[in-house]
């Protein structure tokens, strides 16, 4: 299940669903959060966009600028950096749900994009893209939430434990 995380926490809520996995923290007195990795946000362009290597966060705004939606883990943790420094997003080029689109309209020239660094490693490597220095780091912790009360099962437990394992290897 893909969804925000007010929607997950609903779901385990309800019982409808086990665990989660979340960016950034839950406040909620029934959702126990067991933090499994940090990754970064990562601004860069297509290779031929005209922007200096390195740039001050609130220098962004100057340009294009294609963001995940308002209100997304991703796009509060840059919101609340502008804010620290009396910034704000007023009018993004583009703003989407989906990481790919943002990314495929990043590589086409269009304009700096922020993402996750595993959502666009490949391209920075492959050189079809070129991250932007910031001189404030965005980091993203990655959560995986349940129920305070859930009592796994021996076969619940063994999954969680294994989520748990595999997405802290990938992301540390």
């Amino acid at each position: 299940i893909i969804d925000k995380p007010d929607g997950l926490i609903e779901k385990i809520l309800k019982g409808d669903l086990d665990f989660a996995i979340v960016e950034g923290l839950v406040s909620n007195k029934n959702i126990k959060t067991t933090l499994i990795g940090s990754d970064r946000l990562v601004a860069f362009c297509s290779i031929d966009f005209n922007v200096p290597s390195k740039l001050k966060l609130e220098e962004l705004l100057n340009y294009d600028l294609l963001l995940r939606e308002s209100g997304s883990p991703s796009r509060r943790i840059l919101d609340y950096q502008l804010a620290i420094k009396g910034k704000k997003i007023e009018h993004p080029r583009m703003e989407s749900i989906s990481n790919k689109v943002i990314l495929s309209i990043a590589v086409n020239g269009n304009g700096i994009a922020l993402l996750p660094y595993e959502v666009v490693q490949k391209e920075l490597e492959a050189g079809t893209v070129k991250e932007i220095e910031l001189d404030v780091p965005l980091e993203r912790k990655l959560f995986i939430i349940n129920h305070i009360n859930k009592k796994f099962t021996s076969t619940e437990k063994k999954t969680f434990l294994l989520c748990q394992k595999l997405l802290a290897n990938r992301l540390n």
